[in-house]
C-alpha cells in the first residue's frame, strides 16, 4: 500500500516518523478506507529496506485483448463468436485437402468423441463443435490433458 518513500527527502520525515510510532499517516488514510473500510484498526508492519536498492514494481497485468490466430500457415478470417459466452453451436467441417489432426473429447457424461480438425481451427472452433454435438446445453470448460483428480 502506498508508493516508495525515500529517507533522503525531508518532506517524508514526518510521514516516516508517524509510521515508526505505529500510526497510519494521513497520506495513507484514503487508500486504507478504500481497501479496509475503516482506518481505526488498521495494522501494518514497517520493514526497513534502507540497505536495498529500490526498483519499482512491474506494471499491472493486462490480459491480451486482441484477436486469436492459428499457427497454421494459412489463417482463416472467419470468426463466429468473440467470447465463449456468446459462442453458437457449430459442427466442424474438415477440409480434407488441408493438414489435419484428431482430438479426443470426453463430454460431461463421459462419452468419448474422436474429432478431426484442420490445423487452422481454433479453440473457439472446438468449443462451438462441443456445443453442437455434446448434448449439454449449459456452459462448460475445455480442459487439456488428463482429467483432474
Amino acid at each position: 500500500m502506498g508508493s516508495f518513500v525515500t529517507l533522503r527527502n525531508q518532506k517524508n520525515a514526518h510521514f516516516l516518523e508517524e509510521m515508526k510510532k505505529g500510526y497510519l499517516p494521513p497520506e495513507l488514510e484514503d487508500e486504507a478506507k478504500q481497501q479496509f473500510g475503516a482506518v481505526e484498526n488498521v495494522q501494518f508492519n514497517l520493514v526497513d529496506k534502507s540497505t536495498e536498492t529500490y526498483s519499482p514494481p512491474p506494471g499491472a497485468f493486462k490480459a491480451f485483448g486482441g484477436q486469436g490466430h492459428s499457427l497454421a500457415a494459412e489463417a482463416r478470417p472467419k470468426r463466429v463468436a468473440v467470447s465463449f459466452s456468446e459462442a453458437l453451436p457449430c459442427e466442424i467441417v474438415v477440409d480434407e485437402s488441408q493438414p489435419k489432426t484428431t482430438i479426443q473429447i470426453v463430454t460431461h457424461d463421459r462419452k468419448r468423441m474422436r474429432v478431426a480438425f484442420n490445423l487452422f481451427h481454433t479453440v473457439m472452433d472446438i468449443y462451438q463443435h462441443v456445443l453442437a454435438t455434446a448434448g449439454h446445453p449449459g456452459p462448460f470448460q475445455l480442459i487439456a490433458g488428463f482429467p483432474q483428480n
